[in-house]
Order: C-alpha cells, then structure tokens, then sequence
C-alpha cells in the first residue's frame, strides 16, 4: 500500500525538464522582484541605498528638529519682548512717579487687611492712574499679559493690579531678591485658568527726580504675568483640510 501511494506520488511531481526549468526560473523572479522591492522600501544595510522607508523617517526627523528649533527661537524672542515691556513700565516716568506719591500716601494702612486696603486706595488719584496704565498696557498686548502689578517688596502684598480682586492679596514672588536694575523670573501655576505662567518682575525706582534722601532700593516691583500659551502656541504650524462644498 505504501510503496503504491510512493509510485503514484512520484508519478505524479514527475516534472518535465523543461517544466523544471520553468519553475526554476520563475522562482527566481519572484525572489528577485521581492527582494527589490524590500531594498527600495527599507534599503540595503551598510551601503547609501537608504530606502522609500528610511528617507520618509529622516526626513520627519529633520521636520521635528526644524519645529524644536523653531519654537526654541520664537519663545527666546517671545520672552526677551515680555522683558522689555516690563522694563519699560518700571522704569517709565509716568508710573514712577505716580508709585512714589502712592506710597507716601499709604504710609499707615493696614496692607494686612485687603477690603480695608482697596477701600482706600479707590480713593487715591495715583492708584487709578497707574490701573488705568497698566489696563492700557494689557489691551496693547492682548493676550499676552493675563495680569500686571505692583507689590509691595517688605510685606509682598499687591497694592495695585489690573484685576481688582488681587489687591491686598499676598504675592509669592520674593521681591526682596530683586535688585534694582535686573529682572526677576518666575513660573507659577495661573490662578485663573489652567496654564502656566512666566511672572517677570523688576524694581521700580521711586525717585522720579533725583533727590538727596530718595531711597533706591527695590522698594516697589512690577510684576506681570504672561501666559506662556501666547509664546508657544504661535510657534507650533497647524494644517487644516479644506471644507468641502455643499
């Protein structure tokens, strides 16, 4: 029974020569095509034939490193334009001057108590100028300021600030360490959205004109809080697909 099964099976893959030679050639085309087309997919190792594969992944590579790059210089720019903004605040004589004369009218409150504190200082021309001021700062830059304030740096309590509800607070930021002439930079968790923000402060100079018993030192900060979406988010490109057409 086995050696019939045998037979008939042999009979059976019996190939011709030219039959053999058929099939030998056309499995030798098939290796050939599929081995082609894996090199031109994935390359061919140790050799600068990289590969469709290959050449699409370095080139995404080199897209995401261009990108890196990109939102690297645009957010060293973003900051180095939040700097100058503060600076010019602190150091420009309408706010100086004002912040000098507030001061000297504050001698006496009770910064510990907020209600009490904003009470009082609606009443002062100078606290509504300088909110004013710092309210048309903001709307120049919209978006890119979510507060701006003053605090004062011996008790870090905020004496003036574009959103009401902050004044008489306690601001977290050590104005103590700020010298006069440098800036300060700070990342805090925003207060009034869930973002993070980049707090650069500097001491205002309270001599708006030079005199003798004038004090220097970093009495008074100006602090603002900008919101570091406003700095990345420009600097990432996004790409939408037309709306089709009804």
């Amino acid at each position: 029974m086995m050696k019939y099964l045998y037979l008939k099976l042999r009979d059976i893959f019996q190939f011709s020569f030219n039959l053999r030679m058929f099939l030998s050639f056309g499995a030798l085309i098939i290796v050939s095509v599929l081995s082609s087309l894996y090199i031109c997919l994935f390359g061919f190792p140790y050799t600068s034939i990289e590969g469709i594969y290959n050449k699409s992944l370095s080139q995404m590579e080199g897209t995401l490193e261009f990108l890196a790059d990109s939102k690297k210089q645009h957010m060293v720019k973003w900051v180095f334009e939040r700097r100058g903004d503060v600076k010019m605040a602190a150091n420009s004589f309408r706010a100086n001057a004002k912040v000098e004369r507030l001061l000297s009218k504050m001698q006496g409150y009770k910064l510990g108590n907020p209600k009490f504190l904003i009470e009082r200082l609606k009443k002062e021309e100078e606290y509504r100028e300088l909110t004013s001021y710092f309210d048309e700062i903001q709307a120049s830059y919209h978006g890119q300021y979510e507060e701006i304030y003053i605090v004062d740096a011996m008790s870090g309590t905020i004496i003036v600030s574009t959103k009401e509800d902050e004044v008489g607070s306690y601001s977290h930021i050590n104005a103590q360490d700020i010298k006069s002439g440098q800036d300060g930079f700070n990342l805090v968790a925003s207060s009034h959205s869930a973002g993070i923000n980049l707090v650069i402060s500097r001491a205002i100079n309270i001599c708006a004109e030079v005199k003798p018993y004038c004090i220097t030192d970093a009495t008074t900060t100006l602090s603002a809080d900008a919101a570091t979406r406003a700095g990345i988010s420009p600097a990432i490109p996004t790409w939408r697909s037309p709306r089709k057409r009804k």
